[in-house]
């Protein structure tokens, strides 16, 4: 997370806690990123202010209250199947 709001991330991608997406190589466990990448969160791109990670899930809270997540825990949270990619949790934004 830089001072300006933007995240980057990087390593194992095994549980989608990078946010990157579901590739040929995640299916198979095997995806990893070596360099930097940035992480889009929300539609329009939102700025973050504070985010958490954990071995196989991430979160983080954007600049106007959004809750977003994505990851292994995600995946009971999101109405769809593709939890490697930010999902919004409803309720949100907090103060």
């Amino acid at each position: 997370l830089t001072k300006r709001g933007a995240v980057f991330v990087w390593g194992s991608n095994k549980g989608g806690q990078l946010g990157t997406g579901i590739s040929k190589d995640h299916r198979k466990g095997q995806e990893f990123v070596q360099r930097p990448k940035p992480l889009t969160i929300g539609d329009p791109p939102a700025l973050v202010r504070s985010i958490t990670c954990a071995p196989e899930s991430s979160a983080c809270v954007t600049m106007d209250g959004e809750v977003y997540v994505w990851g292994a825990f995600s995946y009971y949270m999101s109405h769809t199947n593709d939890f490697s990619i930010p999902i919004r949790v409803p309720g949100t934004p907090v103060p």
